[in-house]
This record gives C-alpha cells, structure tokens and sequence, in this order.
C-alpha cells in the first residue's frame, strides 16, 4: 500500500526542527546590532550683535543639517554570539533528527508491509493444511468406524489436526501482530480501536 507521508513520531520531529529555526532567528536578530538614524538642524545665523543672531536663529534662518547613522552593539556581544552558535546546532540537530523520522518511517514501513504480505501468506497455508488435517481426522475417524484402519492411525490423524490448529492459531497472532504494526505506523490505531468497539457492539447487540 501506499506509505504515509507522516506520523506521529516524523510530525513531532518536524514540529521540533520548526521551532529550533524560529529560536535560530530570534538569537540571531537579538545578537545583531541596531542601526539608528539621527538627524538635527540648527540655526547658522552668525553676526557680532545678538539681537539680528538671535532673531535668524528663532526663525532657522540659514540653517545646519547634521545626518547620521550609528550602529548600537548589545552591551554582552560575546554571550550574543554563544546564544546564536548554541540555537544554529540545536537547529541542525533537530532537522537531521526530522529527516532521519523521515528516513525511518519509509524504511519501517517497507518492512512491516513486507512482514504483513509473509505472515499472511503463512497464515493461509497453515489453514489450509489444518483443513486438509481436519477432513483427514474425520476420515480416519470414519474408516475406523468400519474396520478399514486401526486406531493408531485415528489417534494420529486427530494429533495431526490439533497440531495444524496450533499453527494456525499461531499463524494468525503473527499476522494480527503485523497488521498492527503497519497501522502504528500509518498514525490508525485509534481507527482501528473504533472499527473493534463497533464489532463488539454489534455483537453483544446481536
């Protein structure tokens, strides 16, 4: 069948890498430094009496532009730069951890579908052998009834079918095992639960 593309485990997995990239990012913007603009005007208004000075300088007459950028640096630059070292390896961390999720739910995948097609492969033969020993015992049982064989041969042909029946029933705990697998992986176990609820309800209605 068709793998999932996520599961619980790949989900929180991805969910982590997200969350290491945004504690990244905010490291990263605390640790770089501000760049402020600054601008001011005054008055150039220049004249050896006050009063004509004064009265340009009131009125910005002839005035002066100072412009300028400045950066400001946080004050503890080095822990700034330990904070921002410290988010980027827990980030590469956290996104190799997500696409190994990744990896290990395909691989995981190919092998329990693999696991499920064997042991359901080996459950229908093993039922189709304590069939076949079934109707064997039976007709020991019913050529004993008149005289064609002994009871040896009955006695093995029964032991021959209880065998087949414990094989079988091992069978199918090997193959209801396997199909459980695959649905832990494909995040439907709770599906699953629901679909058993319902079956007994009927059941017990029944």
């Amino acid at each position: 069948s068709t793998p999932p593309t996520e599961n619980s485990l790949t989900r929180r997995a991805r969910l982590a890498a997200q969350a290491a990239q945004l504690s990244t990012q905010k490291s990263m913007s605390a640790a770089q430094p501000d760049l402020e603009f600054r601008a001011s005007i005054s008055s150039n208004g220049v004249d050896p009496a006050m009063s004509p000075t004064f009265s340009e300088t009131l009125q910005f007459q002839n005035p002066a532009w100072n412009l300028g950028f400045q950066l400001v640096l946080p004050l503890d630059s080095y822990a700034e730069k330990a904070s921002v070292l410290s988010a980027l390896t827990s980030e590469i961390q956290a996104h190799a951890q997500a696409a190994q999720a990744q990896d290990d739910l395909r691989t995981s995948w190919i092998a329990a579908c693999t696991d499920l097609h064997r042991s359901d492969k080996s459950y229908r033969a093993r039922k189709e052998a304590h069939l076949a020993q079934k109707k064997r015992a039976a007709l020991e049982e019913s050529r004993f009834k008149i005289g064609r064989v002994g009871i040896l041969q009955v006695i093995q042909a029964a032991d021959d079918a209880t065998f087949a029946q414990v094989n079988l029933a091992m069978a199918e705990v090997e193959k209801r095992s396997a199909a459980w697998r695959v649905r832990k992986l494909a995040d439907r176990v709770q599906e699953y639960l629901k679909e058993l609820q319902k079956m007994a309800t009927v059941e017990i209605g029944s």
